[in-house]
């Protein structure tokens, strides 16, 4: 299971830092997929409705102490089976990034292979050939964009 922060409101300096006071929580699943009046071209998601919500709060009048409550505590999903399976979890830090793109500058190396060699360098490193992939392409319009090409 993952859980993404839904929205963040009511910000304040706390111990000095602008910090928001009020924060959803949610499935990561718990969206629901766009209208299809919206005009976005129907392609699948993941997003299957998950109602799990919860609601965190911090008031002064509590000292800036954190106060929860579930809004929803039922998931309409069983537990993943794999990490791998959220986007959330498979997030990469910019120097996994940048070995991903050292990496790929080498000729003929699959996609399968660089995620392989990104496990061993970063062990805890959820990544698939997918995402290695994606990084390729973004570093292919970055370059373009740069002029450069590549």
């Amino acid at each position: 299971m993952a859980f993404t922060k839904d929205s963040l409101s009511n910000y304040r300096m706390i111990n000095g830092q602008l910090s928001a006071t009020y924060v959803r929580i949610r499935c990561d699943r718990g969206s629901q997929r766009p209208s299809v009046a919206t005009g976005v071209r129907r392609s699948s998601t993941r997003l299957i409705g998950c109602p799990f919500r919860v609601r965190a709060s911090c008031t002064k009048r509590l000292n800036d102490k954190w106060v929860y409550a579930v809004v929803n505590g039922r998931h309409n999903h069983g537990l993943s089976l794999d990490p791998v399976a959220h986007p959330v979890h498979r997030r990469r830090t910019a120097a996994q990034r940048e070995a991903i793109r050292q990496i790929s500058a080498i000729q003929g190396v699959p996609a399968g292979a660089v995620a392989d060699l990104l496990r061993i360098q970063y062990p805890e490193a959820l990544v698939t050939a997918k995402d290695i992939d994606n990084e390729r392409q973004l570093a292919r319009r970055e370059a373009l964009a740069q002029g450069t090409g590549s």
